[in-house]
Order: structure tokens, then sequence, then C-alpha cells
């Protein structure tokens, strides 16, 4: 079960907004917020940011993130988020 407040939920958008505006390439910019670590006794975990490029269109942005989340381990799956934002 994912949980986040509405801090987290501004953080991760922002860092997008950084990410697309860097960016010098028309298309949309997807980022993975990949989990490294579960804690049982907080039900929380920590994650990095991991920039995954720059993709011609929403879809290929939407599937490459789908597609890292799908190869972690399942403990740490359910806790994976990710943002895609145009890049224009």
């Amino acid at each position: 079960m994912q949980s986040c407040t509405s801090t987290q939920i501004q953080t991760i958008q922002n860092q997008a907004v950084v990410m697309a505006s860097s960016c010098h390439a028309s298309g949309f910019a997807a980022i993975v917020y990949e989990p490294i670590a579960y804690y049982d006794d907080l039900e929380a975990c920590s994650s990095i940011t991991r920039p995954l490029g720059v993709y011609p269109s929403q879809g290929a942005a939407i599937l490459a993130c789908k597609s890292f989340i799908n190869s972690l381990s399942d403990n740490l799956k359910e806790w994976a988020s990710y943002s895609v934002t145009k890049a224009d």
C-alpha cells in the first residue's frame, strides 16, 4: 500500500518539472522514484530519484517507467512510483 503526504507529492512534482525544464529535446521526461529500503516497523520506505530519459511520446515514457518498476524485487515494487512530464 502506498501512502504519500501532500508535501511528498509536491516534491515529486517539482523534481519532474526541474528535470523536464533542463531537457533540451521535446518529448516526455520519465522519472522513477525507486525504493531502496523498506522499514516494516515504520511502514515506510526510502527512495532515490532515477531519471530514465526523454521519450517521444507520453505512452513510451510511461511504458519505460512501468518496465523499470517491474524489474524491481517484489517487496519494493509496491512502493515505487513514477512521473512523466512534458519536456519541451
